[in-house]
């Protein structure tokens, strides 16, 4: 699906999800989420604005609960962030490299927001904190340039005696292969989904090499012989139609590709998908780990002003304003192509 205004399309997916007077009164409500989250989006755009990352962070948040309610997540007027900003971010040095953030449980009223996005979107939540470089470091955008300032800088905050443990790996190297294909197979009485990666891709085999050490992975694909030469080719297991129907068994097997990593970037050409070799402690889905950093900076901004300008003026501000430039459009891209259920792409005008 094509949209050159990623707010009107968010509008009619809501519109869409919550049809019928009975959810008149919800759909109100998300609608009035998604434009402030519009006008907050809109405000944040002002170069001149020192406080850029509240702003962004505020659309993200009224985004996110848009979505929720579309989803018929019952989430409280005065549903709380769901994540902090710990007080052991408060030093007198302040580095990025020891910043983190923690991830709140979820509540049985839905009142924690984060916790409810994550849970949304396929993945566990639990009381958890998340190192800001490894959630920036998973964004597959900004993964180079998290490479090219942070290679082996990294590693001494992670615990392990290998020098080649799947911890370190990827940190200090590629750790996104490149998807070329994503084929839904079928024999009659199953039915499986195909992975082809892009063999001619330098980021690959490093990739692949560390995906292929990952638990979560192995339990999740493996790697078949290619029909044609030179090709990496990976599958789901086989799910049996019956008696679930195809429909179901379609929806276990995009589980189970899920469970394995799945990232995207949207580009003028549409989105490219990948495989993320990320181990399983500092891994939060795609738009969780965006809506994670940017509430740092968010809480940064807020609070402690005089540490955002040292970090977004340090070693690491390349790596900030790559996120800046290239991390909310991506986010209003993917949660629509996750509530509408197919891809929503950009025309090349807006990349």
């Amino acid at each position: 699906m094509l949209a050159g205004d990623i707010w009107t399309c968010l509008d009619y997916l809501i519109d869409d999800k919550l049809r019928g007077p009975k959810n008149s009164k919800v759909r109100d409500r998300a609608t009035e989420h998604l434009w402030q989250g519009f006008e907050f989006y809109e405000a944040a755009r002002t170069p001149r604005f020192d406080t850029r990352p509240l702003l962004y962070y505020y659309s993200f948040l009224n985004v996110a609960k848009a979505f929720l309610l579309a989803r018929a997540v019952s989430i409280p007027t005065r549903a709380g962030h769901g994540v902090t900003d710990p007080p052991t971010n408060e030093r007198k040095k302040v580095r990025l490299d020891g910043q983190s953030i923690k991830l709140e449980a979820a509540t049985a009223n839905h009142g924690k927001l984060m916790a409810e996005l994550v849970i949304a979107l396929g993945s566990t939540a639990g009381p958890s904190s998340y190192r800001v470089l490894d959630l920036l470091a998973q964004i597959p955008a900004i993964h180079r340039t998290y490479m090219s300032v942070g290679r082996g800088r990294s590693s001494a905050t992670i615990k392990t005696k290998s020098k080649r443990s799947v911890a370190l790996q990827w940190l200090k190297g590629p750790c996104f292969a490149p998807v070329t294909k994503i084929l839904l197979l079928a024999d009659g009485a199953d039915l499986w989904l195909r992975v082809v990666l892009d063999s001619n891709s330098a980021d690959t085999l490093p990739a692949l090499t560390t995906l292929l050490r990952l638990p979560s992975f192995r339990r999740s694909l493996r790697r078949v012989a290619p029909a044609v030469p030179n090709a990496t080719v990976l599958e789901t297991a086989p799910i049996g139609i019956k008696p679930i129907g195809p429909d179901q068994a379609i929806a276990r097997s995009v589980i189970n590709l899920r469970t394995a990593g799945i990232w995207s970037v949207l580009t003028s050409t549409g989105y490219r998908h990948y495989l993320g070799a990320i181990p399983a402690a500092p891994r939060l889905p795609q738009l969780a780990s965006i809506y994670g950093v940017m509430f740092y900076l968010g809480s940064l901004t807020r609070y402690r002003p005089h540490d955002y300008d040292t970090i977004a003026s340090g070693r690491y501000a390349w790596l900030i304003e790559e996120y800046f430039t290239t991390q909310p459009l991506q986010f209003m891209y993917v949660i629509a192509s996750t509530l509408a259920g197919t891809d929503i792409v950009a025309p090349l005008a807006k990349i």
